[in-house]
């Protein structure tokens, strides 16, 4: 999974011409700001999701890719 995160955090650092850690760094921040301030249903998720434990994006992204994986089965 960290190959292919590293992959598509290098596809969208290409398409909007920047680094890969610039692009991982801001997206952690926003996944941080919803943890912290985001609305009742998302915290409800994330306390679903991972308990009471702030997760990392490529924690996020592997929980977010398996859920969606599991809801189309």
């Amino acid at each position: 999974m960290a190959k292919s995160i590293t992959r598509l955090l290098k596809m969208i650092a290409k398409e909007k011409h920047t680094t890969p850690e610039a692009i991982r760094q801001e997206m952690q921040a926003s996944l941080d700001w919803g943890y912290e301030h985001g609305d009742s249903e998302f915290k409800k998720l994330m306390k679903k999701r991972f308990g009471n434990q702030k997760p990392t994006l490529e924690e996020f992204i592997a929980q977010s890719t398996l859920a969606r994986y599991l809801e189309e089965e």
